[in-house]
């Protein structure tokens, strides 16, 4: 069964209206967003999508404001990180979406920088309260998924849903094999067949007992 069958299967399986759905790097919540794609957002969750680039986070409010007219969703400006303060993504000058920004890509004369407000998962909880209570981790940010994978496990926060991306991470990020040995008793891996090619990366877990 592809990924994604599997993931609609254990959000109408485990996922019920009101339950916490956090989005990480959402981007402008339609590109290359499977979760939007493949029609899975219930607006009737407590949704959070964080967007740390401006124009992006602009587009994104646009969008999901005219899909989801009736929603009470609550967007973030900001970029998880190790650390709270000011911080530079890096994408490529041809990256129009915005989509490929990272704090680990390397400059060159074809990148620019942006400067945006990073904060961590725990200064999150503490201005978001209900975040600590999450049951939908979505996350897309280019290098930093196990990182925040991680700092969530860290405070005893464990999704019953986490989709995310494994690429190569930043040198100061946790890796996916400390994502592997810290959940090793919790979660069970899901990698399967893929529905279109930017899904190739990504990796599904489920808490051990809802599978």
């Amino acid at each position: 069964m592809r990924i994604m069958l599997k993931l609609k299967y254990y959000i109408d399986k485990l996922m019920k209206d009101n339950d916490i759905f956090i989005s990480i790097g959402a981007n402008d919540g339609m590109f290359v967003d499977e979760i939007f794609q493949f029609k899975l957002l219930n607006d009737k969750w407590k949704c959070f999508f964080i967007e740390p680039v401006r124009k992006t986070f602009d587009k994104l409010i646009e969008n999901y404001t005219k899909h989801y007219p009736n929603n009470d969703f609550t967007y973030i400006n900001k970029a998880i990180n190790t650390y709270c303060g000011s911080g530079i993504l890096v994408t490529l000058k041809r990256d129009d979406s915005y989509g490929m920004c990272s704090f680990s890509r390397p400059e060159d004369d074809n990148t620019v920088r942006i400067q945006v407000d990073c904060i961590t998962i725990k200064k999150l909880i503490e201005d978001y309260e209900s975040i600590n209570n999450i049951d939908f981790l979505k996350i897309d940010a280019e290098g930093m998924d196990s990182e925040i994978i991680i700092q969530f496990l860290d405070l005893n926060i464990f999704p019953k849903i986490i989709l995310f991306e494994h690429i190569g991470q930043n040198g100061k990020a946790r890796s996916y094999s400390e994502v592997l040995e810290k959940i090793k008793n919790t979660y069970t891996v899901i990698k399967d067949s893929i529905d279109i090619d930017y899904e190739k990366y990504n990796i599904l877990l489920i808490k051990n007992q809802y599978v």
